[in-house]
């Protein structure tokens, strides 16, 4: 048992020196950076399986809003749960207006997914010793690096705006966010809209400190029309899409 022990440790501290990762491995497993996954409504509820919140008025909606934030091994996400780790709404009370706004369900209930990420996400960036120490400060940090990290307003100052009408350039988009973000960022599309890729998402990276990094390995290329939707919030468009489908006796399916 302990030679096995042992061999794991070292085995473990072979890949850390080869690979260039930067964290510390708890129970003989590694992450090496953090993926900021950013998520755009209009995308999200465009898809026939999401049934999105209606909103009292869609226009003033908050377009971009938190997906969560991820501990990355490689290229695939990585998630920990202590049998001994619990969540309490109270916990995160002081900043839950925020958590509302800005990291909202977009078809069930908020508190359903705040307790999801931060059993599957938060409890590992605690373990992992990170400067997250409890479930408020790691949604407190995300929070943090949601506002000052603001895809909306890059996207803006590109001269990119969403659209339903037409798709728009993934290099202008890519061009847009690396102006602002020299570290690594991911952009993330699922769906087709008149055979063009739906932009859900773009991913920033940050290091174990959560700092930018340039050394995520990204995840394998979901974008791959020479343009994307990016599309604005319309419940008017997304109802006569969906009325198409059903007419056309279409199967609706995700694309993952």
């Amino acid at each position: 048992m302990r030679l096995a022990m042992i061999a794991a440790l070292v085995g473990t501290l072979l890949v850390t020196e080869a690979y260039g990762w930067n964290s510390i491995s708890y129970a003989g497993v590694l992450h090496d950076n953090f993926w900021l996954s950013l998520h755009n409504r209009a995308a999200v509820c465009h898809s026939p399986e999401t049934n999105c919140h209606k909103l009292e008025n869609p226009r003033q909606a908050i377009l971009w809003t938190v997906r969560g934030l991820w501990p990355m091994r490689g290229h695939r996400n990585f998630t920990f749960t202590s049998p001994n780790d619990t969540f309490h709404i109270d916990e995160i009370k002081c900043i839950r207006d925020d958590l509302n706004r800005f990291w909202p369900s977009h078809n069930s209930s908020n508190e359903v997914l705040w307790a999801d990420e931060f059993m599957e996400y938060g409890t590992y960036a605690i373990y992992q010793g990170t400067k997250v120490t409890n479930a408020l400060e790691y949604f407190n940090v995300t929070l943090q690096l949601y506002k000052h990290f603001d895809i909306s307003k890059w996207l803006t100052t590109g001269h990119i705006s969403p659209s339903n009408k037409k798709p728009i350039s993934r290099r202008d988009i890519q061009n847009a966010v690396s102006l602002r973000y020299s570290s690594s960022f991911y952009l993330y599309c699922q769906g087709q809209k008149n055979g063009i890729d739906i932009l859900w998402e773009i991913r920033l990276c940050f290091d174990s400190n959560l700092q930018p990094a340039s050394n995520c390995i990204p995840p394998e290329m979901t974008c791959h029309t020479w343009g994307v939707w990016y599309l604005e919030d319309s419940l008017i468009s997304k109802g006569k899409e969906r009325f198409f489908w059903m007419e056309r006796g279409n199967t609706p399916h995700r694309n993952e």
